[in-house]
């Protein structure tokens, strides 16, 4: 429940724009130029090869927002589920890299990381980590998700394997 003068239990309240000096041109202009620039660095051929919308990519058969892609070159990386998407959303590896994966839950609910065909299923509480060892394929993509999110919020992500990508050793 929001506190008197409206911030959630816990969180500092800042100053709005406006009451910093900072016109709301300025602003309003920057965040525009963030989000264009963000929305062309998602390409890249991650999933079924259908149009999606800049920003976006068809995993699973679901249109899902990416919240960022990396590459992965060192045998740990960090996902981390926040309320209702994955950050990384897509993970670039070489064919069969053998990763150790820490599922970071940033969130204010309980999120889950599935990945069925490896035989994983680990759900982490708000402030928690799992982790779980990820082979990526030798080609194509695996596909993992947050079994209470994929079906109403699109909570989906990806491995994919690039042979452009050097394997961690």
């Amino acid at each position: 429940m929001p506190t008197a003068d409206g911030s959630l239990p816990g969180w500092r309240r800042t100053p709005a724009a406006a009451d910093r000096g900072v016109p709301v041109r300025r602003v309003a202009a920057a965040l525009a130029l963030a989000t264009l620039i963000g929305a062309c660095g998602s390409g890249g051929p991650v999933v079924e090869g259908t149009p999606t919308p800049l920003g976006h990519e068809r995993i699973l058969g679901v249109d899902v927002a990416v919240h960022g892609t990396t590459t992965v070159t060192r045998r740990t990386t960090t996902i981390e589920a926040m309320d209702y998407y994955f950050t990384p959303t897509i993970l670039r590896a070489g064919p069969g890299a053998k990763i150790l994966v820490i599922f970071r839950n940033g969130g204010f609910t309980t999120h889950n990381f599935s990945i069925p065909s490896l035989g994983i299923s680990r759900d982490v509480h708000p402030g928690d980590l799992r982790e779980a060892n990820v082979v990526f394929p030798s080609s194509g993509v695996i596909a993992f998700f947050c079994r209470f999110h994929r079906a109403t919020s699109a909570m989906i992500g990806a491995f994919e394997a690039d042979a452009a990508i050097p394997t961690p050793k």
